[in-house]
């Protein structure tokens, strides 16, 4: 794609999502920087349980793709799937935030998963992108082997990605990933979605992990200050706050799996808010953003 064929379809999907000028003058440089870069997007939270955040997620997943992203899109499901759980009376545990997995439990994950999967397609269809649904116990991308957890039950941890199949599709083809993976004689386990999405990320070098979650991003709270949302830090800051206790409770693991992603070699990690109205598209193409960047390194 030619820039001016580039900046052409930027003003033209501008317009249909209603940009400003100030907003597209500003967002044209790194859409320009971004077009052909591959970004692994995590989404669950928020923007994949409220009809109306999931509705302005899969606009700016369009509006990504169309401008020349190349977008791999990980799900979760877990409230999907706790719904199903409940309509058949089976209590939800979890040991070490992972998700305890019998074989009735895996069942309802999967479908949980799939009806899901189903429905992201056809909506980015609907918006005018093109996608494809990866269901893990039929892709035999994710090959993993039973979690050293023996009490987890079906629940996987990954060994390998194929990361060939994606490489496979066509620019403009967003793949869309059930987190549920395949053991070599072809058992089906439960992973954790962000896992998912930071070995897909390594898997196939991209230059961008983004993780939706519930909250703005990295807050802390230092001595008697107020806190506070970090808009940029790197892997050491985050390897000292964690020691510190600062960083604790949900957002743990979340960086946690940023850092492997780093270690990985991914470029860099976003955490976003994913019920704030199009935060893909500001954390991404203007010079503020909206959440939360980790680096490997000071820059």
């Amino acid at each position: 794609m030619t820039e001016l064929i580039l900046l052409q379809k930027a003003h033209q999907m501008a317009k249909q999502y209603g940009l400003s000028k100030d907003a597209l003058a500003e967002a044209i440089p790194y859409i320009k920087i971004f077009h052909g870069v591959t970004i692994v997007i995590k989404y669950g939270g928020s923007a994949l349980n409220k009809e109306s955040c999931q509705h302005a997620f899969l606009e700016d997943i369009v509006f990504m793709s169309l401008i020349g992203m190349r977008i791999i899109l990980v799900h979760g499901g877990s409230r999907h799937l706790n719904h199903l759980l409940a309509e058949s009376q089976i209590e939800t545990k979890r040991i070490k935030g992972h998700r305890v997995t019998c074989e009735k439990t895996l069942s309802l994950a999967i479908k949980a998963f799939d009806r899901l999967n189903d429905q992201l397609v056809q909506m980015i269809h609907e918006m005018g992108g093109e996608a494809i649904g990866l269901k893990g116990q039929h892709s035999e991308l994710l090959l993993v082997q039973k979690h050293s957890l023996d009490e987890l039950g079906y629940v996987g941890e990954i060994d390998e990605v194929r990361a060939e199949q994606l490489h496979a599709f066509k620019e403009n083809v967003i793949p869309i990933i059930t987190p549920i993976g395949l053991d070599k004689a072809g058992q089906a386990y439960n992973i954790n979605a962000d896992i998912v999405a930071e070995k897909v990320a390594v898997a196939v070098g991209a230059a961008k992990l983004i993780l939706l979650t519930d909250v703005d991003g990295v807050i802390i709270q230092e001595k008697d200050s107020s806190p506070q949302l970090i808009s940029s830090i790197t892997a050491a800051e985050i390897d000292r706050l964690i020691k510190q206790g600062i960083i604790t409770g949900g957002m743990e693991p979340k960086v946690l799996t940023g850092l492997n992603a780093l270690a990985g070699g991914v470029s860099k990690v976003h955490i976003i808010n994913g019920s704030l109205p199009h935060s893909l598209l500001k954390e991404l193409l203007t010079d503020k953003g909206v959440g939360t960047e980790i680096l490997a390194q000071g820059t």
